[in-house]
């Protein structure tokens, strides 16, 4: 396990486009397997606000668009039934045009 992180991006604040788990050249370069210490098997993303315009999380490679709601959440494997890491789920966070 590791630590929770909390992020408030703010006015204009976004997140690039990112994995929560390691991908293949990750391991590769540290000659470790997807399960090993440092791929994080899945993702719990709470929305403690939301921003009056903006802030989306979107899934840059299916498609997929999180709007931002109060006391909402999202939930996803980030790595697949066999333990390769799943390229599906590379997301951003949008930016906040307007609120916090």
């Amino acid at each position: 396990a590791e630590l929770q992180q909390i992020n408030n991006y703010g006015m204009g604040g976004q997140y690039e486009p990112h994995y929560d788990m390691s991908t293949l050249h990750d391991m590769k370069v540290q000659k470790r397997k997807p399960t090993e210490r440092g791929s994080r098997i899945a993702t719990l993303l709470l929305y403690l606000y939301e921003p009056l315009a903006g802030g989306a999380t979107i899934f840059t490679d299916n498609g997929a668009r999180l709007r931002s709601k109060r006391n909402a959440a999202a939930f996803w494997y980030n790595l697949l039934p066999n333990g390769d890491p799943d390229l599906l789920t590379r997301h951003a966070g949008c930016p906040v045009l307007a609120g916090t």
